[in-house]
């Protein structure tokens, strides 16, 4: 049964239920991708798709990454033109730990300088791969011909030019505008329950935060916990 439920906040969200398997896979879709930046930040979407993976105000990247692996789960990112996307793949029993793990990246990356400089590097490496791949890069030749002068003819990966100018001002900036409820929809599919997934008694709609500032630190912040945030304590609670 696929059920569909939207929050005060804008917040989005699809579930599946699928009794007869063992395992959920949940996600959180941004609908933000290359098409929505300016021809100045291009490759900003993406860039910030790659710092979410560097760590989090809890978390190390290396925290991350052992988190998943020790319930033998799956974790992974993209970004399109359109749109992108974070998703684990876990056991069912393993769920509460998946929401809360998702919540924190979309909600509380670090952004720590030394990372973006590094990340900087690895993403200009990644553009000379597509450049050396030649069925990628004829792909981004006809794109970029097809729709000569719009966003959608941009590489989502962006230039040389533009990422190496992207500083963490932008990067937060970005962040703060673009990651907020009425752009999520989470979506979920396996062995789980919707209302639980969605509701908890002990925490109400007013922690759910749709507007930006949620990357600011400190007592403020905390007492507007964004509504993926309060998903995961949800669960925690009933679980």
């Amino acid at each position: 049964m696929i059920r569909r439920e939207i929050h005060p906040t804008g917040l989005r969200l699809v579930t599946e239920a699928m009794p007869h398997v063992r395992s959920v896979s949940i996600g959180v879709w941004l609908t933000r991708g290359s098409r929505h930046e300016s021809d100045a930040r291009s490759g900003i979407a993406h860039f910030v798709e790659h710092m979410l993976f560097k760590g989090t105000e809890g978390r190390s990247a290396e925290d991350i990454a052992q988190e998943i692996d020790s319930v033998g789960g799956h974790l992974d990112a993209f970004t399109s033109k359109e749109y992108a996307g974070y998703y684990i793949k876990v056991l069912d029993e393993h769920l509460p730990k998946a929401v809360d793990l998702l919540a924190d990246i979309v909600r509380h990356p670090r952004f720590s300088p030394d990372d973006i400089e590094r990340e900087k590097k690895v993403i200009l490496e990644e553009i000379k791969m597509v450049e050396d791949t030649p069925d990628d890069l004829v792909h981004e030749i006809f794109t970029e011909h097809y729709w000569r002068g719009h966003p959608l003819g941009r590489p989502i990966l962006g230039v040389p030019s533009t990422v190496e100018a992207l500083s963490e001002k932008a990067l937060t900036g970005y962040f703060s505008d673009t990651y907020v409820a009425s752009n999520f929809i989470v979506a979920a599919a396996g062995n789980l329950d919707h209302d639980h997934l969605l509701r908890s008694p002990r925490h109400a709609g007013r922690y759910a935060r749709p507007h930006r500032g949620s990357h600011r630190r400190g007592r403020a912040a905390r007492r507007r916990a964004p509504v993926l945030q309060r998903l995961a304590r949800g669960y925690r609670a009933r679980a």
